[in-house]
């Protein structure tokens, strides 16, 4: 554990926390339908690396927390610009199944006039112990509240047929490795366009970085996207002023 590990002390005047947003698209119109919200710190400039500190710290309900309660703060201040879009945040299956957490729930929906079902949380699987059963009924929990619920990084990692069939989750982000040269990769094209007639969920691809990539996709019958040839993460005023900009014309 390095040093700066050891010192460690997850709050905003150490770490100089803020969130940077990505958009996600309506591929057919080319409209942005949401922002993901993502976490980032002035003095650690890789967002893998914040989350392995805190991890190793055992912080991370605590920084998953912060960071979602951060998110609802900025919310409640910029609403008029986040109408009728959907808001998702990243949680850890850790923090959905920690204590008080629907107290903490209850306590940030008071921040925002939004619907908690503009709001969709984003779950990060990177955690492969997960008592299966137990996370159910604590997705429940968001469900009764009114959120909505994604699986991310599908095809990635611990993710897995039996996670998807048991939570059966609002929304599924596949992993940017579908996306990933699938304008030359015909088994791609065949694996993505199955996987979306079979899953009863809305599909949003990830990772699509070229346009090759983005027409395939659309010829393939994905609905949204997300990846760096659409929008690269940055402060939300850069996407507020896109859109006036577009509005003005």
């Amino acid at each position: 554990m390095s040093k700066l590990e050891k010192q460690m002390s997850l709050n905003k005047n150490n770490y100089n926390f803020y969130h940077v947003v990505q958009p996600i698209f309506e591929l057919k119109q080319n409209k942005i339908i949401g922002y993901e919200f993502l976490l980032r710190s002035e003095q650690v400039h890789n967002p893998e690396r914040l989350f392995e500190m805190a991890k190793s710290t055992k912080q991370l309900i605590k920084l998953d927390k912060y960071s979602i309660e951060s998110v609802f703060r900025f919310v409640s201040e910029r609403e008029s610009d986040l109408t009728g879009l959907f808001l998702f945040i990243n949680v850890f299956p850790s923090t959905i199944l920690s204590s008080g957490m629907k107290e903490f729930l209850q306590t940030i929906l008071l921040m925002t006039n939004l619907s908690p079902q503009q709001i969709v949380f984003e779950i990060n699987e990177s955690e492969c112990e997960i008592n299966l059963p137990v996370f159910k009924n604590a997705i429940g929990q968001l469900r009764k509240n009114g959120f909505l619920v994604a699986l991310d990084d599908v095809g990635k990692g611990y993710s897995n047929m039996k996670t998807i069939l048991e939570i059966n989750p609002d929304i599924v982000k596949l992993d940017k490795y579908f996306s990933e040269g699938l304008s030359r990769t015909p088994n791609k094209q065949k694996v993505l366009k199955s996987m979306i007639q079979l899953l009863d969920s809305s599909v949003i691809l990830e990772g699509l970085e070229t346009e090759e990539d983005l027409m395939s996709a659309k010829e393939n019958g994905v609905t949204y996207g997300q990846g760096y040839f659409l929008g690269k993460p940055a402060l939300l005023n850069t996407y507020i002023k896109k859109e006036e900009v577009v509005t003005s014309d």
